[in-house]
């Protein structure tokens, strides 16, 4: 397909968000439920195994009973997050790197809630290359996932299998969150946080 063209089968489901990497697409409706197609390896697709391509937009059924604001994936597709509207978050896919934040390095062919943040009602979430990371309502700062090159800003260069809070930041605002994997020219790792009127990098890793 060289142009675009109009997808009916998205356009059924009203799509408030629709985000998507090299392998797969999420859609988020009007409703809050969360649609998934594409290349399903690995769970990547949040709905369960099968054959290894979806091509319709399929329910992630285990989502069903929560209503969803916001999906973020990897650009590769092979973690996701979503955040529900009362501040709870799910992960899945590739947990190789400990990127989904449940306490090992297990990998999920369907979402699970991420309850260490569980009464943090959290605010935004992003993915990057093995790491991810979320902001809570009251500012706080949580990354996880793989260590290397200092990116998710805990002094070392460890593997955290669960969100651990980034103690030397307390930020009271409005943040939109994003990751970024690698920096072209310096291959450096850091997590920007935007807000209102500027943006505010924070957490640079090694530059080699």
């Amino acid at each position: 397909m060289r142009s675009p063209t109009r997808s009916v089968a998205l356009a059924k489901l009203q799509p408030v968000q629709i985000v998507g990497g090299a392998r797969s697409t999420f859609v988020v409706s009007q409703d809050g439920k969360v649609y998934a197609a594409g290349d399903r390896t690995g769970g990547c697709l949040g709905v369960g195994v099968g054959s290894s391509h979806v091509s319709a937009p399929t329910l992630v059924s285990a989502l069903s009973h929560y209503v969803v604001k916001k999906v973020a994936t990897h650009s590769c597709c092979r973690h996701t997050l979503a955040l529900t509207a009362d501040g709870k978050l799910f992960s899945w896919g590739d947990g190789s790197s400990g990127q989904l934040g449940h306490g090992n390095t297990a990998s999920h062919d369907r979402p699970k809630m991420v309850e260490c943040l569980l009464g943090k009602h959290m605010h935004d979430m992003a993915c990057g290359s093995g790491y991810c990371a979320a902001v809570a309502s009251n500012g706080e700062l949580y990354t996880w996932g793989n260590g290397c090159h200092g990116r998710l800003g805990h002094g070392n260069t460890e593997m955290q299998t669960k969100p651990k809070l980034v103690s030397n930041l307390n930020l009271d605002l409005d943040l939109e969150l994003g990751l970024y994997s690698q920096h072209p020219a310096f291959s450096l790792m850091c997590v920007l946080l935007y807000t209102s009127e500027a943006s505010l990098t924070v957490m640079p890793g090694k530059s080699m």
